[in-house]
């Protein structure tokens, strides 16, 4: 068993935009930006999109993509290139570019990446050009080549006497300081044979140049672990992490409800600083309202809100063409009534009289209020 990490993460929920249509996923990727999510089930490609109202239902992508097996993939933080392992004869990298004539995938394409190894693992974006992905196990490096349009040898990553495991999936922070990926602990229990595998971070030693180990395992695998001991989940095995570009939110597979039924779950940071938030113990407001008060308004603003898990919650305000003006709120909070003060420790000249919309955001719930500024 690895020791704790030092990082607080929520309970994982199960992803419901895609549990309520698969009962099995076997890997997933998020893009960057957190606004797509590509998750392999049934060995084909599927995909969902974050909009203003919720995450779509899953589409089947094209059958350029979907023409064989697939296995595990990665979509560069643009959206505009996907790679994923391929059965042709064997199992190969192939990628495809956006078609925005066409606004679909374009065709197929098996990387020269294929070129550089004998077998071609998990990928994973650093950025639009720059890719890592497995390779017997280890990590290795490549950039693409603009000029020659091709993707350069593959490297070792870090260095070659270094690298990290990549096996069930890996993910790094843009600026390499954190490895998190899928490192296993089996051991014989009960007189069988027991797996566990866990998502674990590390840091990197740039001084050394080599991610530090042992690892440090995250809180709620941990969980995991002591909720199976106790019969209330199905399996402890967490595999595939890709966590967005700003660090606060991981999805991963695991089986919690089923041991042989892995499918596809959400966690949030919450060691992170916040605005200041009072917390109501005695009022009484219906579940996910939102309310605001005074409006009109024509200083400060009282935004009072329920939320009934811990999770992330984000609070914008928006003018009337729909843009996004200010973020008052971004951040993890615990379940219960909670209000807060907009704006905070700052003035509203910046702002025109004319309506506003604020919109809160919480899980898969979405509440938008309209409120109007008068000076």
């Amino acid at each position: 068993m690895y020791p704790p990490s030092e990082e607080a993460w929520s309970k994982p929920k199960i992803f419901t935009p895609v549990s309520d249509s698969f009962g099995v996923v076997y890997s997933s990727y998020v893009r960057a930006d957190g606004k797509q999510l590509f998750f392999q089930t049934g060995s084909k490609l599927y995909m969902v999109e974050k909009t203003d109202t919720g995450w779509t239902k899953p589409k089947k992508l094209n059958n350029y993509i979907n023409s064989g097996l697939i296995r595990e993939h990665a979509i560069s933080p643009d959206g505009k290139l996907l790679f994923y392992i391929r059965f042709s004869n064997g199992w190969f990298l192939f990628c495809n570019y956006w078609d925005e004539n066409t606004n679909d995938w374009g065709p197929s394409i098996k990387s020269n990446i294929n070129n550089f190894a004998s077998a071609i693992g998990e990928p994973f974006f650093i950025n639009d050009t720059t890719l890592i992905v497995g390779s017997s196990g280890s990590s290795r490096i490549t950039t693409y080549d603009s000029i020659r349009k091709v993707w350069r040898e593959l490297r070792y990553f870090p260095q070659r006497a270094s690298t990290f495991p990549t096996s069930n999936g890996f993910t790094l922070m843009p600026d390499l300081k954190n490895y998190m990926g899928n490192l296993r602990n089996t051991k014989s229990i009960s007189g069988y044979f027991d797996v566990d595998d866990d998502i674990s971070v590390t840091d990197f030693d740039s001084a050394n140049q080599f991610y530090n180990y042992p690892p440090n395992t995250l809180s709620f695998c941990l969980d995991s672990d002591s909720l199976y001991f106790e019969h209330l989940y199905g399996g402890r095995e967490e595999r595939y992490p890709t966590i967005t570009a700003d660090g606060r939110t991981i999805y991963f597979t695991a089986n919690y409800v089923d041991k042989w039924k892995p499918n596809i779950y959400v966690s949030y940071r919450t060691q992170d600083d916040v605005v200041h938030i009072n917390e109501l113990k005695d009022s009484k407001i219906d579940e996910y309202a939102l309310h605001i008060y005074p409006n009109p308004f024509n200083s400060n603003v009282k935004i009072t809100f329920n939320i009934t898990e811990t999770e992330n919650v984000k609070i914008s305000l928006y003018d009337v063409l729909g843009n996004e003006i200010s973020t008052i709120f971004n951040g993890i909070i615990k379940s219960g009534i909670h209000e807060l003060y907009f704006p905070q420790n700052q003035s509203i000249s910046n702002l025109s009289s004319g309506i506003y919309f604020c919109r809160l955001e919480s899980g898969q719930f979405i509440s938008v209020k309209k409120l109007m500024l008068l000076k």
